[in-house]
């Protein structure tokens, strides 16, 4: 159970040189123009997804975190047969990274009254996906890192690119042995949490398992395990009992107090307030021979064969125009 950032970050020190590379904790949690520490992450979707964090108060787009592409992130994604499964390991590793879409802040905000309601002590997916069955909103189960980012502040930390790339390396050497190996008629991947968590034991990094939290059936579990040692072995990949680690979880402290926070950051800024009161100018006659040298040069040429324009007579003017006059002009 973790309570700050840094706890996260301590668990994860022996890690560091397979995490993204981490900004000073200065210029990470504070927004440059406002001092603000709450940010939501955003996309710019295109021919490549790219990403950067919005301070919430102000709407200033952290410099330091704009510009990461999927391209920076995962090699070209070819057209496969395995491109579903690929894709679909690609949006697990986007909840990680906390780059997936975000909850609409009406529905956020009923999630966190109810998780900030004085009954929970500590936040996890369980407890999650408790409120979510009684919000009728279990449709978010996926995004519990997000709501536990966006209550308490505390995410996971960032795997950087290499560990990413070998990541993926690993899924795709297993899609050969998994065709010869599954049941007939099945068309389903194994497990996404098993597999990661088997992947990141082979890689030397079984923290992350915490965040892909294994199914509780001890006899669904025994199937994957048979699965996966005949699937590894063909690779001639090391056969190793799986660890169990205890999933992610965030103890809750003073829940008033974030509760409010979150409130405050939904509501809408108020409209600047405008000077109505009326305000004198003056023109010195230099200022005024300015203005009609500029009005002069933006009127365009009138050439000959222009016809003159007609004056309009203002309304409510006591001198009236005399007939002959405006004849005249008619006829030319």
């Amino acid at each position: 159970m973790f309570d700050t950032q840094d706890a996260v970050a301590a668990a994860f020190a022996d890690l560091e040189h397979l995490l993204e590379e981490r900004q000073p904790a200065h210029a990470r949690y504070v927004c440059a123009v406002c001092g603000g520490t709450h940010f939501d992450r955003g996309s710019n979707p295109g021919h490549s997804e790219c990403y950067y964090d919005v301070c919430t108060s102000c709407g200033t787009i952290m410099a330091s975190t704009f510009g990461v592409c999927d391209d920076q992130r995962y090699p070209p994604r070819r057209s496969t047969s395995n491109y579903k499964r690929i894709h679909h390991w690609h949006e697990r590793i986007s909840q990680l990274l906390l780059q997936e879409s975000a909850i609409p802040h009406d529905d956020f905000l009923q999630i966190a009254e109810r998780l900030l309601d004085g009954s929970h002590t500590v936040i996890n997916k369980d407890v999650i996906r408790s409120v979510l069955r009684s919000l009728n909103m279990q449709l978010y189960i996926e995004k519990w890192l997000q709501i536990i980012q966006r209550v308490t502040g505390i995410e996971p930390p960032k795997p950087g690119n290499q560990l990413l790339m070998m990541l993926d390396h690993s899924f795709t050497e297993l899609q050969q042995p998994f065709t010869h190996f599954k049941a007939q008629g099945r068309k389903n991947f194994l497990n996404y949490n098993y597999v990661f968590c088997r992947l990141f034991q082979k890689l030397g990094c079984a923290q992350f398992c915490m965040f892909f939290p294994l199914i509780k059936s001890r006899q669904k579990l025994r199937a994957l395990d048979e699965m996966w040692e005949s699937m590894v072995s063909s690779l001639q990949w090391p056969v190793k009992p799986l660890q169990q680690i205890a999933p992610f979880a965030v103890k809750l402290e003073q829940p008033a107090a974030l509760l409010a926070a979150i409130r405050h950051r939904g509501a809408p800024v108020a409209p600047v307030e405008t000077n109505t009161a009326s305000t004198k100018t003056g023109f010195r006659k230099s200022d005024q021979r300015l203005l009609h040298e500029l009005n002069r040069k933006r009127l365009p040429k009138r050439r000959r064969s222009d016809q003159p324009e007609l004056e309009l007579q203002k309304l409510g003017s006591s001198v009236k125009r005399p007939r002959s006059v405006l004849a005249a002009r008619l006829r030319l």
